[in-house]
């Protein structure tokens, strides 16, 4: 047995067996020493120095803990480590940010015109537990929230039929007369201090980076709250997104969907080859608005799937073609393109992987 526990301890164990050979009682013990292997292992040829289990004991006991196996020939060994570790103190208080988040009431309205941005900001707020209502265009969010007025708007910066401070402006001058002033977020992959400048000219409180996710989504609400109270709230830093998982994503949207995440990758590959046939019709026809139209969409495509730099190039993309810079476009669609390929050829790997 091992030393007693300290008060405030506990003792954790882990355990590993095989269904090899096993050990007999009397090589037990001398296995745990330097250079050191059973007879089994000698005997097999097997590879090794014999210093695995001994530094593993040795590591266990300057910790204050143990290491220890049972085994008998025949039936396996099962090798064990035994460590004490503190309990955690309790939480601290919540922060003066926090305590304001918690306290923010839970009724929130996401707009975009892209269903699986909607459907992935639906899920982390609904975690966080807000009742999250859902529009895809300026006329059902105008309804919907005339007739449910929410406590927090998301609003998508670029959709078909307005944009986010024109809607959010129309929802202000909608909401007055019922004495209600929800905050009001604006989601963009666009950071510019312009745009910035727009939207809170148009009486949005803060913004909500794309790709959306769960450390952007916190740093978002507490922007939102400093902005209409600046001692409540304090900066958080947004996350790396270099190494977060595209199939979550996708996961989030074959959950909703009720289908198989393969089934739910052929169906978002599918809306993104259409959207880049778009794309290569409107640049051989110089149509600069159609073509600028479906490079946000895929740029915003590859950064729901956490793909920064083809998101960036989408975006480039998009600005080229406003300015009707075809001869830089072009070749630029051309990459973006082969972005697309080299990605779904690795999700659907990373989609068979995950089903095996």
């Amino acid at each position: 047995m091992g030393a007693p526990l300290d008060p405030g301890s506990v003792a954790l164990t882990c355990a590993v067996s095989d269904e090899g050979p096993g050990i007999p009682a009397a090589e037990q013990a001398r296995i745990f020493e330097k250079f050191e292997r059973g007879a089994g292992a000698r005997s097999s040829r097997i590879p090794g120095t014999g210093m695995g289990l001994a530094v593993c004991r040795r590591l266990a006991e300057k910790m204050g803990g143990r290491a220890w196996v049972e085994s008998a020939p025949g039936q396996g060994s099962t090798f064990y480590l035994e460590l004490p570790l503190p309990v955690a103190a309790a939480a601290p208080a919540p922060a003066p940010a926090q305590a304001a988040l918690d306290a923010l009431p839970r009724r929130a309205l996401v707009v975009d015109d892209e269903e699986y941005n909607v459907v992935s900001l639906a899920a982390m707020l609904e975690r966080r537990g807000f009742s999250v209502q859902r529009a895809l265009d300026a006329s059902t969010a105008l309804r919907v929230a005339a007739g449910h007025p929410p406590d927090i708007i998301f609003l998508d910066y670029d959709m078909p039929d307005t944009t986010g401070p024109q809607l959010a402006r129309r929802i202000r001058e909608t909401l007055a007369p019922l004495g209600r002033h929800p905050l009001v977020l604006a989601t963009t992959a666009y950071t510019t201090v312009e745009k910035r400048a727009e939207c809170l000219a148009a009486g949005m409180d803060g913004f909500l980076g794309k790709p959306v996710v769960e450390e952007r989504l916190q740093a978002a609400l507490e922007e939102a709250i400093r902005h209409r109270n600046p001692a409540s709230a304090q900066h958080v830093a947004l996350p790396d997104t270099k190494h977060l998982d595209p199939l979550q994503s996708l996961l989030r949207l074959a959950q909703q969907h009720a289908r198989a995440l393969d089934a739910e990758l052929a169906a978002f590959a599918a809306d993104a080859e259409a959207e880049f046939g778009t794309l290569t019709a409107a640049l051989a026809s110089s149509q600069a608005e159609t073509a600028a139209r479906a490079a946000h969409k895929i740029a915003g495509r590859f950064g729901f799937l956490h793909a920064a730099v083809p998101m960036r190039r989408g975006l480039q993309l998009e600005q080229l073609c406003r300015t009707r810079e075809w001869s830089a476009a072009r070749p630029l669609a051309e990459e973006l393109a082969q972005d697309w390929a080299t990605l779904r050829e690795s999700l659907a790997r990373l989609t068979c992987a995950s089903a095996e």
